[in-house]
């Protein structure tokens, strides 16, 4: 075994070991007292540069509700490895449906890796939306206010559904699904639904009250309103519209020769009766 007593490298570091940081031909002069020397050879270090750091981008806004995604693109097409939370996916884009901070690390040719910025992903949660059960209704009835949906501020949609209101000659009878959806602060939206039953409730109907007689219906031409004493109609729409109205005494003929064909509503009222009829327009 020689004892070296000192050494020269040829970058002019003087101990037994250099780190090496630089491209370039390296060797040593290791020196036994001051007289005998020996030289290594020589080793050509080629450094190479750190690739540029990727960046990540997002589709859209990284506050996301519950159920949704984001999608995060690194800014190389091919050397990537994302974060744990992405599955360690090796894709240049992924979908992010988890909260959390993700990043992308990028390897070139050289296997030279940087690592990118985190991107923080926030998910909020759900509201917790809630809709009591429906009444039934007659299909006669005028249209009703829906409640019952929780939190308050929502709203209602579905068939015979407007503005907050179910007209129930507009969905016909039958059971039709309402929904109620609420959204909350953070723009998140959660739904809830009940049905609501539409009833003919044939207990009101032509010839229904002793002194009334409507007829005829289903009318083509003409209707005819047969009550004693001074009255009121109207007639309606399954929207609600107006379609006609007048009075009579004892009876009285409307032309519906010009009526959209379908069902309309004769509102009548007098000292004594107060009822709603259906009407079919042939």
């Amino acid at each position: 075994t020689i004892n070296y007593s000192s050494y020269l490298w040829s970058n002019g570091a003087t101990t037994p070991s250099i780190s090496v940081t630089d491209s370039g031909a390296y060797s040593v002069t290791a020196y036994i007292g001051s007289t005998c020397s020996v030289t290594s050879n020589t080793l050509n270090v080629m450094v190479n540069p750190i690739p540029v750091t990727p960046t990540i981008s997002a589709s859209g806004s990284t506050t996301i509700c519950a159920g949704e995604s984001v999608t995060l693109t690194s800014s190389q097409a091919t050397g990537n490895v994302w974060s744990a939370n992405a599955g360690g996916a090796t894709t240049q884009g992924i979908s992010a449906t988890n909260a959390g901070s993700y990043t992308v690390t990028y390897t070139d040719g050289s296997g030279c890796s940087a690592t990118s910025a985190p991107t923080v992903v926030t998910v909020n949660a759900l509201p917790t939306v809630t809709q009591s059960a429906l009444s039934t209704v007659c299909v006669y009835n005028s249209p009703v206010t829906l409640t019952g949906g929780s939190p308050a501020s929502g709203t209602y949609s579905g068939t015979g559904v407007s503005s907050g209101s179910f007209n129930p000659a507009t969905a016909g009878i039958g059971t039709h699904t309402i929904t109620y959806t609420y959204t909350d602060g953070n723009s998140c939206s959660a739904s809830a639904t009940a049905d609501i039953t539409v009833d003919g409730c044939a207990a009101i109907g032509e010839n229904d009250l002793s002194n009334l007689k409507v007829y005829p219906n289903p009318t083509e031409n003409k209707l005819t309103i047969e009550l004693s004493g001074d009255f009121n109609f109207e007639i309606t729409d399954t929207k609600g519209r107006i379609i006609e109205k007048g009075n009579g005494n004892n009876f009285s003929t409307i032309n519906t020769t010009n009526y959209t064909s379908g069902v309309y509503f004769l509102n009548l009222s007098s000292e004594n009766v107060n009822t709603m009829i259906r009407i079919v327009k042939n």
